[in-house]
């Protein structure tokens, strides 16, 4: 067996230098450090993860207790708490309760291991059971609806007021009187089921079913003949309505009660209505409190539940054969090509959508008329709708339909998206940002770290600024300073004017602020921009799609690409699975904002058949699942979605790069399409004379 001893003989340092670097600690320089993680690496060394784990003292843990009868109710909140603590210094244990009423022996041993942290869900033990608890381990109860006697025991819960108001309106909403809840034997499902039905009982006549067993629904069905009989049931928890929809098939019931099901967020619903409860956000968010060491300092917190969440209502829709879409060629519209088939299949009308590279676009839209009369919906460049919304689009603002499309977003953010003059004339679409991509493992590497603190007597951290960005990416065009992991430290895209002006902007907007001169900015900015070329492959006719495949596939350690071309770079990686990948703000946080916007067309042939679609489009249920496909259709419930931002980290960041970014419109300048495309051009001949 290889020991430190061995390799500390073999690469000629001491035992002390081979258990810094193995151990990643001290002040190693980065030629030891090669040589030792060559060297253990050549004997086949493994470090003995329980050992280190003994010799620091044991990670602190966070205890997670849950009813088994309940884990499928919180999972997702599991997941969210495991997913935030997973590369931290803190272990997750989590410990199945049989009996909530009877686990006081299973709490002492867990107990007596002192965690950190104890979190029970849906359940908190009797008083005189944690009464033996020190007073360091801090105590969090989630989902309990009972007075808590214990003062050192911090609550979590629901908003049960609201919880009641919202179920109250959905009676009401739908004229339901004969009501059914089910609930679990599991005693805090008990009393939030009671409360509930309490709180109805003025609204409807109530009646409530307790499960003594996990499976024993059928006995419902024995004890209930009228069960067929009530307007609505009401299921605490997903796995009840699963089994209930089961027997209800099994017996070919010709009529199945409307059904209300508390659960956690997914990406997909079937026909049945759900109260939705954010178990992996509150997961997330205490994750986050634990890693930031704020979770002694919380107070008793009431949460806002997401509410009711119904099937997507189609509105009225006449006659018509079709709506057709012209888009840019983008992963949006490859999106909602797909998705746009269930609209038709509900309600017969056939959605074309057309898609162009961006010059034959361009080219496409000289011709109004044509496109006007041929067209329901277009997408143009944000950067031109004010020169052609007037022209090409319908006023919106009289709309109720786009009104409550626009509640759902952040308006003020997107301005630039929607208006032109003060009028509503678009819809956000394939919304895009400026950000920093780079490689996540490259920067936390420990050899690489020291070898970037040699050379320039800096730590390697994420850049602020152009010329921060541009030393590290010096630094990583150097296959030495990489371990061969990178070719270049970026790239450039300048494929056609408008890329190339996009490219250099961010720079020239930071040159700006600091020189409040435009041309200084300019001459600046540029002579920078040049200088980086250095770094590059300098290649001509890139533009962001290449620059997100060559980062995606290794060639380059940063990239400063539109957000569109993000899940372009997570698709890769996911195949490769060859390295991590890190998401900032551009350096001297100037972002450009980039994608398109979607306006009905003068032309338009039905416009109640098309805002009609752009309500479904635009609902929560499906602009969550075009940015699941890829896609990118922003919304509030878009942006604070764990499950989104699990599989597009950058999606978490998103909304604050946009707040400060814009396109046409900087410290009190304003631009033109026109400028982007001359600025371009003498971008483009400078660097091809240089």
């Amino acid at each position: 067996m290889v020991t430190i001893k061995d390799i500390a003989k073999i690469a000629g340092v001491s035992h002390g230098t081979v258990s810094n670097v193995l151990n990643h600690r001290g002040n190693v320089s980065s030629e030891k450090i090669k040589i030792v993680e060559e060297t253990a690496k050549k004997l086949g060394y493994q470090l003995n993860i329980q050992a280190q784990s003994l010799r620091k003292g044991s990670s602190p843990r966070i205890c997670v207790f849950i009813p088994f009868n309940l884990r499928s109710t919180y999972k997702e909140f599991y997941a969210g708490i495991y997913n935030t603590l997973v590369d931290s210094r803190y272990d997750l244990e989590l410990i199945y309760v049989q009996d909530v009423l009877d686990c006081k022996s299973q709490l002492e041993k867990e107990f007596a291991t002192k965690p950190v942290a104890t979190l029970f869900l849906g359940f908190l033990p009797e008083h005189h059971v944690l009464d033996f608890v020190p007073n360091e381990i801090i105590l969090m109860v989630i989902d309990y609806y009972q007075e808590i006697a214990n003062p050192k025991v911090i609550p979590l819960n629901f908003n049960m007021e609201q919880i009641k108001t919202d179920i109250r309106d959905y009676l009401k909403q739908h004229q339901l009187e004969h009501v059914l809840i089910i609930s679990h034997k599991q005693p805090q499902k008990g009393v939030f089921a009671k409360k509930l039905a309490t709180a109805l009982a003025n609204n409807c006549q109530i009646s409530t079913y307790t499960l003594e067993q996990e499976h024993s629904i059928l006995r419902l069905f024995q004890q209930m003949n009228n069960i067929h009989h009530f307007d609505l049931i009401i299921c605490m928890e997903y796995e009840i309505k699963s089994e209930l929809l089961k027997i209800f098939r099994w017996f070919e019931s010709e009529q199945i009660p409307n059904i209300l099901t508390f659960d956690s967020k997914q990406f997909f619903r079937d026909t049945n209505d759900y109260y939705e409860l954010d178990y992996k956000n509150l997961g997330f968010k205490i994750g986050k409190k634990i890693i930031q060491k704020k979770l002694k300092r919380m107070k008793p917190q009431v949460i806002t539940p997401d509410g009711i969440i119904q099937p997507i209502q189609i509105g009225v829709v006449d006659e018509a054969k079709e709506i057709k879409i012209l888009s840019l060629k983008s992963p949006t519209s490859a999106a909602i090509k797909m998705v746009s088939n269930k609209f038709s299949t509900e309600t017969n009308i056939k959605v074309i959508v057309d898609e162009l590279d961006a010059k034959d676009l361009y080219y496409k839209l000289l011709n109004q008329e044509e496109v006007i009369e041929e067209y329901d919906l277009i997408r143009v460049d944000v950067s031109s709708l004010p020169q052609v919304a007037a022209d090409l689009f319908i006023a919106l603002d009289q709309e109720p339909s786009i009104t409550e499309i626009l509640n759902n977003i952040e308006e003020e953010v997107l301005e630039e998206y929607i208006k032109v003059n003060q009028s509503v004339y678009a819809l956000p679409f394939d919304v895009s940002v400026q950000m920093l991509f780079y490689r996540l493992d490259l920067f936390e590497d420990k050899w690489i770290q020291r070898r970037f603190y040699e050379k320039y007597k800096e730590k390697l951290v994420v850049p602020k600024t152009f010329a921060e960005f541009d030393k590290i990416s010096q630094f990583f065009s150097d296959s030495k300073n990489s371990l061969g992991k990178v070719k270049y430290g970026h790239s450039l895209a300048n494929n056609t004017p408008v890329v190339a002006t996009c490219d250099l902007m961010p720079r020239y907007r930071e040159q700006l602020k600091m020189t409040h001169d435009e041309q200084l900015a300019f001459d600046l900015a540029l002579e920078q921009y040049v200088t980086s070329c250095v770094s590059t492959d300098c290649k001509e006719d890139k533009w962001w799609g290449t620059l997100a495949d060559e980062f995606a596939t290794g060639e380059t350690a940063m990239a400063i690409i539109f957000s569109s071309y993000a899940s372009r770079i997570t698709n890769r990686i996911h195949e490769c699975h060859n390295f991590e990948m890190g998401v900032a703000d551009v350096p001297g946080q100037q972002p450009l904002i980039g994608g398109g916007s979607l306006g009905i067309t003068k032309g338009c042939k039905n416009i109640k058949n098309v805002l009609s679609y752009l309500e479904w489009l635009y609902s929560d249920e499906i602009s969550q699942l075009v940015v699941c496909l890829g896609g990118i259709i922003l919304n509030k419930k878009v942006i604070s979605n764990r499950n989104l931002q699990e599989l597009f980290p950058w999606l978490s960041q998103i909304e604050s790069s946009i707040k400060l970014g814009n396109r046409l419109n900087f410290e009190g300048y304003k631009y033109a399409k026109e400028y982007e495309e001359e600025l371009g051009l003498s971008i483009i001949n400078y660097v091809k004379n240089r």
